[in-house]
């Protein structure tokens, strides 16, 4: 299965930026239809939303009966069904490779998590398909790693991520290697992060992790704390390289619904420990702030100590010249001071660049 790389989510849109977040907040809010009347062209805020954001299948879930889907093109209409159905293709293809991965793992006892994709679907927005997602992520804890690859060559999954140096160095500085099988791609992830500072517990993630009857197959995924904490962290990466997308934001706000109030102390004493507490507390302020829906949580809110105004968080995520902006925010952020940040951004680099670009893909 072919994977086309996204436009830029941000870059030369049809409406503004501003549209785009006041239309998701408004879809979190409940309150869609007040303000897309107030908007000139609901197409040209819809397109980019599925075609750069990711939110055609859950754009597609919400849309019967609601006013903002009759005032659509049928271009429009038939782009966010189009992206439902092929959702539904990948999804059951992803659960297929779920399957091999599962049997394989279970004889030899080798425990993983199902993170993201499907699993996030079913919990979050109700089904396998009900969210964007082009390939299976799943984590293991990082002693398995070497055992795991070893299964996933014997199940002839082909590793595209190049490593430099060895498995063990380009592990160091990356926390997944990207995989191939019968044209589904998977994403081995034995780390939440590899950012400098971070000290990410996966032994305590495992320990808390889940049952969940994933369409008939009882998968094993990261706590809803655990799983927000992973989301915020690659929010944090995504708005520190300016590719943010909106896809990312809802899920958060998916997840921390399901926190309740009284367990954000806990929460935020869990990241502390793990040094993302700064992380993921200016990510879910930006959030909150620039899709206006920090009434709705007053609670997490104040455990926060606030929210900057709705024109700051909205910046931090725009472009701006060589991406300075969200990278100076980045620097404010990360638990390491601004020289220790830039070593580890330059040493590490040609291994992130080997395992993730795809100019640098392997190939069969």
């Amino acid at each position: 299965m072919a994977r086309r790389r996204p436009p830029h989510p941000w870059r030369d849109l049809p409406c503004t930026a501003d549209d785009l977040f006041e239309f998701t907040g408004a879809l979190l809010r409940g309150d869609i239809d007040r303000v897309v009347r107030t908007l000139s062209s609901p197409d040209s805020v819809i397109d980019p939303l599925v075609a750069r954001h990711r939110l055609g299948p859950l754009l597609a879930t919400r849309q019967a009966g609601a006013t903002w889907s009759s005032r659509l093109q049928p271009a429009t209409r038939d782009r966010i069904r189009t992206s439902h159905e092929r959702q539904q293709l990948v999804a059951g293809r992803c659960l297929t490779l779920l399957d091999a991965i599962d049997a394989a793992c279970s004889a030899a006892a080798l425990p993983f998590l199902v993170v993201k994709g499907p699993a996030m679907a079913l919990r979050c927005y109700g089904s396998i398909a009900a969210r964007g997602y082009w390939d299976l992520d799943i984590m293991i804890e990082e002693g398995d790693l070497a055992r795991m690859e070893s299964l996933l060559g014997s199940i002839n999954a082909f590793r595209l991520s190049r490593k430099l140096l060895g498995g063990m160095v380009s592990a160091r500085f990356n926390h997944a290697f990207d995989y191939e099988k019968d044209g589904v791609k998977l994403d081995l992830h034995w780390s939440m992060s590899r950012l400098p500072g971070v000290r990410c517990d996966g032994a305590a993630a495992f320990s808390r992790a889940q049952s969940l009857d994933l369409a008939g197959r009882a998968a094993r995924v990261l706590s809803p704390a655990d799983e927000l904490h992973f989301v915020l962290i690659s929010a944090f990466a995504d708005i520190q390289r300016g590719y943010a997308r909106m896809q990312t934001f809802i899920d958060a706000w998916e997840l921390l619904r399901r926190i309740p109030p009284s367990a954000w102390p806990a929460f935020f004493a869990a990241r502390t420990r793990e040094r993302t507490e700064h992380i993921c507390r200016e990510t879910l302020r930006v959030m909150l702030a620039s899709l206006r829906v920090s009434d709705i949580v007053p609670e997490l809110v104040d455990a926060l100590g606030g929210c900057p105004t709705v024109e700051a968080a909205r910046a931090i995520m725009l472009p701006s010249p060589a991406g300075m902006r969200g990278k100076r925010w980045a620097a404010r952020v990360l638990p390491v001071g601004l020289g220790r940040y830039a070593t580890w951004w330059c040493i590490s680099l040609p291994f992130r660049v080997a395992a993730s670009h795809p100019a640098w893909r392997r190939r069969r």
